[in-house]
C-alpha cells in the first residue's frame, strides 16, 4: 500500500507567510533557518507543531483506513519523502503517535552510482528530495 499525499514544506512556507506577512522567497529563508527568529522563536515553533501534527493526523487516518480495509495485514515500515522530512523530530514523532518504525526513503540506495561522478554523502543528503525524480527517471514510456 502506497500513498501519495500532497503537503509538506509549502504548508509551513504558508503559515509563515500568513504569520508573519512576508513574501513567500522571505518565509522560505525563514523556514530554512536563513533568516534569524530569536523574538519570534515560540511562533516558529507553534508554526511547526501545528503543520506538522496536522500531517501526522493525516497519516493516522490513512493508516486507520489501511487497518480497516485490509485487517489481516500489517505495517511494518513507515517511509517519508521530502526536505521536510528532516524537520527535527518529525520522524520520532510520528514513529511514537504510529507505533510503526519511520525511515527516510532513499531511491538510490539500490542503484548502481559511481562514486568518482557523484558525492555519497550529497546524494545521501538529497535523497529525501530525490524520490519522485529517480521513480520518474526509472519509468518506462508508456507506464502510468
Amino acid at each position: 500500500f502506497t500513498r501519495d499525499s500532497s503537503y509538506g514544506g509549502s504548508q509551513i512556507t504558508e503559515a509563515i507567510m500568513s504569520k508573519f506577512d512576508v513574501s513567500h522567497e522571505e518565509a522560505d529563508r525563514i523556514k530554512l533557518g536563513g533568516v534569524k527568529m530569536d523574538q519570534d522563536r515560540a511562533a516558529m515553533e507553534e508554526i511547526f507543531t501545528s503543520v506538522v501534527s496536522g500531517w501526522v493526523q493525516e497519516i493516522k487516518r490513512a493508516l486507520d483506513f489501511l487497518g480497516t480495509t485490509y485487517p489481516d495485514e500489517s505495517i511494518e515500515k513507515i517511509f517519508v519523502t521530502g526536505g521536510s522530512c528532516r524537520i527535527p523530530g518529525f520522524q520520532k514523532y510520528l514513529e511514537m503517535e504510529t507505533d510503526i518504525p519511520v525511515e527516510e526513503l532513499n531511491p538510490f540506495a539500490s542503484l548502481q552510482i559511481s562514486e568518482r561522478v557523484f558525492d555519497p554523502k550529497y546524494l545521501g543528503y538529497m535523497a529525501p528530495q530525490a524520490a519522485v525524480a529517480v521513480g520518474l527517471a526509472l519509468r518506462s514510456v508508456g507506464d502510468k
